[in-house]
């Protein structure tokens, strides 16, 4: 007891109210605590699934570009099932940003099938309009380590 003693001294924790000692130690030891703990690491883990996701997505994507751009950013909503695409085109000055309102996953016999079902394009507002006149929808197909990828999700 004489080692508290004088750590409370050198730290001005003995004239301190108990309350103001105690509150800051209680913080501390239910951030501790197991379900707490638990919580946080879930909550940590919902975040980073998107950017895992979109690790994943972003090669498989370029596959499909190859040769008339790459991409430059994927930003993943997975709750919501949207998402947001930036593209750098060959032989265009400006990048594409694609906003995907709603996007679906399925099966295939391959992997799994990302549909887009709705989107726009600010940036590029004439490019969103031609595309959904002749592809309102449409399917990129990926294969199986994408599609466990996004069975996490």
């Amino acid at each position: 007891m004489p080692q508290a003693a004088a750590f409370s001294e050198r730290r001005g924790l003995a004239s301190r109210p108990t309350s103001q000692v105690l509150l800051p130690l209680r913080v501390f030891v239910s951030i501790l605590k197991p379900e707490t703990m638990f919580s946080n690491l879930l909550s940590a883990l919902a975040g980073s699934t998107d950017g895992i996701v979109a690790s994943f997505l972003k090669p498989e994507l370029e596959k499909h570009l190859a040769g008339i751009g790459k991409v430059q950013n994927i930003k993943l909503d997975t709750p919501n099932k949207r998402a947001s695409v930036t593209l750098a085109m060959d032989g265009d000055p400006n990048p594409v940003k694609i906003e995907i309102e709603r996007y679906s996953l399925s099966p295939s016999t391959t992997g799994c099938l990302l549909t887009i079902h709705d989107y726009s394009s600010p940036t590029h507002e004439w490019l969103a309009k031609l595309g959904k006149k002749f592809l309102p929808t449409f399917e990129i197909p990926l294969p199986v380590p994408y599609a466990m990828a996004t069975a996490i999700v």
